[in-house]
């Protein structure tokens, strides 16, 4: 007890009377509490969301309780305003919670304070509880210390580490402690790591494991008194009554110091289950995703790039639980929020990032979309990352919302041209006069044709053109257009005889998309006249015209 009212003067060490503030739960049996507790460093991973969102389900479908707890011991790290960006972040996601921090300042439930920093009393109850039962001491190791200890351990080819005959302040006496106090000397509080035989662990995600453990007298308090991951993870998780904690496989190697840490404290810990990582191929191999390395590690990607939300959260239940698309498939108009996720379904190994497969799923999320929620997305989008194209829509909005019908009021097969939002200026800019007439596209007429006989072609075409009611009335026109002209409208007749044409229909209707759409790929011609309208269509051609008049 000397050694800890040294240390740690003014702490209570009855950790009991932290039970009276945080008493367990009252929740049905079976309810499941989880946590995310990410740092506030202003980047958030795509495994990070991976991470919330399967520990999000775990709670949310046993009536649990899901809990944002920020851990900002690492100041160095730290970012400003970081924690508002991680938790809109997060709301970007859908990823919210039923209590925790909410803002840089503000919180809500009766577990907190949600912010590690704000619970360095807490945690100094604890370290000297260990500290009396005799688990912890100081370490007066300089960084030079310890960084020439390494350096022995390695030339020696030994384990590197605080550990054993190498822990030199491990069994310090008293008055050697006072001693180093008195110079003024920075310490920090190590666990005293003892060894157990049982190397045995049950994870919930990879089931019975086999783990060496780790002998290292690891920090509990660093040299400003915060706590390490290894000593706040095991108070809060405690103290909050978490029942599940899922985390990144990384810190499975560190299960068995953290089981013995609840051990030392007399504390009954939570279940355990690590998540592997979405990994990237590379060459013949494979690795994690890297922020450093890969765009879409970051979440910030998925934004920029238009994902809808929805749809990368569905491409990560497809990592997670391998029958999720059987049960896409089974209920196509079902919210992905009905799927039961299955912790124990969830691979021991990394799954591979497959940006094709969520193009994929995002085209078919997009497609059943309703024509005015897609225009509300799609604005949405734009307004934060591109501004013109906001503009644009936003006074042409009738017009977008035609566009947006096209192939997509089929409820049995509706087109799946976009996977993202970003997509949809290249495939619809030419509907606007704006990007039509001051854009960088330019008519691109096939050149095998002479200029004068297209522009003939063109000019008939717009003497005639007029309303239709439907697509079969249209080519009608467009045929006897070709006929005139001495085009093939069969195209096997065409390709049979070559030498009596001058071409086919199909060159026919590349001259009418060319000269409305500056495209020679489109949607359907006749879609596209009925949405800019005849007299609008007529001007386009003229001017198609005139283009090909200075082309001689």
């Amino acid at each position: 007890m000397e050694l800890a009212d040294l240390l740690l003067p003014d702490v209570d060490c009855n950790i009991k009377k932290w039970d009276l503030l945080y008493p367990d739960r009252h929740l049905a049996i079976g309810s499941c509490v989880t946590r995310f507790a990410p740092s506030p460093t202003g980047f958030l991973h795509i495994g990070g969301v991976y991470t919330a969102l399967i520990s999000k389900r775990t709670a949310n479908q046993s009536n649990g309780v899901f809990i944002l707890r920020i851990e900002d011991t690492d100041k160095k790290r730290e970012v400003m305003g970081g924690v508002s960006q991680l938790i809109n972040q997060l709301s970007d996601f859908n990823i919210t919670f039923d209590e925790g921090q909410t803002e840089e300042n503000q919180s809500t439930g009766n577990y907190g304070p949600y912010i590690q920093s704000a619970r360095k009393h807490i945690y100094h109850s604890f370290v000297k509880f260990l500290i009396v039962k005799g688990f912890a001491y100081p370490c007066f190791c300089s960084p030079n210390d310890l960084n020439l200890l390494r350096k022995k351990q390695e030339s020696e080819k030994l384990k590197t580490g605080y550990y054993g005959s190498f822990a030199i302040h491990r069994n310090a006496s008293i008055d050697e402690v006072k001693d180093n106090l008195s110079q003024g000397k920075e310490y920090v509080i190590r666990f005293k790591n003892y060894q157990e035989q049982d190397k045995h662990f049950f994870d919930l995600i990879k089931g019975n494991i086999t783990l060496n453990e780790d002998i290292d007298d690891i920090v509990l308090l660093k040299t400003d008194g915060m706590p390490t991951y290894h000593l706040a993870h095991v108070v809060d998780d405690y103290l909050m009554r978490v029942t599940h904690v899922l985390r990144a496989d990384e810190w499975l190697s560190s299960l068995p110091l953290h089981l013995k840490l609840f051990t030392a404290l007399n504390l009954k810990p939570p279940l355990y289950g690590h998540i592997s990582p979405i990994l990237k191929s590379e060459g013949s191999s494979k690795r994690k995703l890297s922020k450093r390395k890969d765009p879409e590690a970051s979440i910030e990607f998925y934004r920029a790039e238009g994902y809808p939300a929805d749809a990368v959260l569905e491409y990560l239940l497809n990592i997670a639980n391998s029958d999720f698309e059987a049960w896409r498939s089974e209920h196509p108009l079902e919210p992905h929020q009905s799927f039961l996720l299955d912790i124990e379904k969830m691979k021991s190994s990394g799954a591979l990032f497959d940006l094709i497969k969520l193009k994929n799923i995002s085209k078919d999320y997009i497609s059943k979309m309703s024509n005015p929620d897609f225009y509300q997305e799609i604005l949405k989008w734009a307004q934060d990352y591109d501004a013109e194209f906001a503009d644009i829509i936003t006074k042409n909005r009738e017009l977008t919302l035609k566009i947006l019908t096209i192939g997509r009021n089929n409820a049995l097969k509706p087109r799946k041209d976009y996977a993202k939002y970003s997509d949809l200026k290249n495939h619809i800019s030419y509907f606007y006069d704006d990007y039509f007439e001051n854009g960088s596209e330019l008519y691109q007429f096939p050149n095998q044709f002479d200029n004068g006989m297209i522009a003939d072609m063109l000019m008939d075409y717009k003497n005639t053109l007029r309303p239709y009611d439907t697509n079969e009335e249209w080519f009608e026109d467009v045929k006897k257009l070709a006929v005139k002209f001495s085009f093939a409208v069969n195209q096997s007749d065409y390709k049979k005889n070559k030498d009596a044409y001058k071409g086919s229909i199909s060159d026919v209707s590349a001259f009418l998309r060319m000269s409305i759409t500056k495209r020679t790929n489109s949607f359907d011609l006749f879609q596209i006249i009925t949405i800019l309208g005849i007299d609008k269509s007529k001007d386009r051609i003229e001017s198609a015209v005139k283009y090909l008049k200075t082309q001689g």
